[in-house]
């Protein structure tokens, strides 16, 4: 399928590399987008544990790392494959494509990109993301791993720019009152032991 930016923008747009900080806003806005529907299902799933407990709390923080990447993989894995961008580039003119041959990332190599190769990249002190600076066709090191390229096709939307700082403010919100509720109860502790009864005076006569 064709990519979704208009085809207007695209031919009034400089096609070249996307710059850093581009690529870093849209990341921000697709976490966002991820991290709403991820907060609700923690909800979710916070409220059919019921009361927490030291267990279930630890049980509901692995759930709450783990969430993310499992809504990593159809996300970008469709957008990417289907569409050539997400949501958050699209809003600043971005897409992603193969490189050097131009065209669709598939499903799985999209995938991959995002939760392995991004997490290369981050697990090398950054550096992978900074590649970014140093190569002239401005690609990261899970761009160079699974063969893709970020482009700057469109002009940037100032409207959904606003709209997607909103997003962002929102599932911030969002992500610090669920943190908030995973706290287990202090029923989780042990009772006291009851007090010794003392002896009246009149007992031992």
């Amino acid at each position: 399928m064709e990519n979704t930016l208009p085809e207007a923008d695209v031919a009034n747009a400089a096609n070249k590399p996307a710059q850093f900080l581009f690529r870093l806003f849209a990341h921000f806005i697709d976490a966002a987008i991820i991290g709403i529907p991820g907060n609700g299902l923690i909800a979710i799933i916070r409220n059919y544990l019921g009361e927490l407990n030291t267990e279930k709390a630890k049980l509901l923080i692995i759930i709450s790392g783990a969430m993310p990447f499992l809504l990593m993989i159809p996300y970008f894995g469709y957008c990417y494959s289907q569409k050539g961008t997400t949501l958050g580039k699209m809003i600043l003119g971005l897409q992603v494509e193969r490189y050097p041959a131009g065209g669709n990332l598939t499903f799985l190599k999209a995938a991959l990109r995002e939760v392995i190769g991004k997490s290369v990249s981050l697990l090398t002190l950054g550096i992978g993301y900074l590649m970014i600076f140093f190569q002239p066709e401005k690609r990261a090191l899970h761009d160079l791993m699974f063969e893709s390229q970020v482009r700057k096709v469109a002009p940037i939307r100032p409207v959904l720019v606003v709209a997607g700082i909103f997003t962002m403010i929102f599932n911030y919100s969002l992500t610090n009152w669920n943190a908030s509720k995973m706290k287990p109860v202090a029923s989780d502790e042990k009772p006291a032991a009851a007090s010794t009864s003392t002896v009246s005076p009149a007992e031992g006569n």
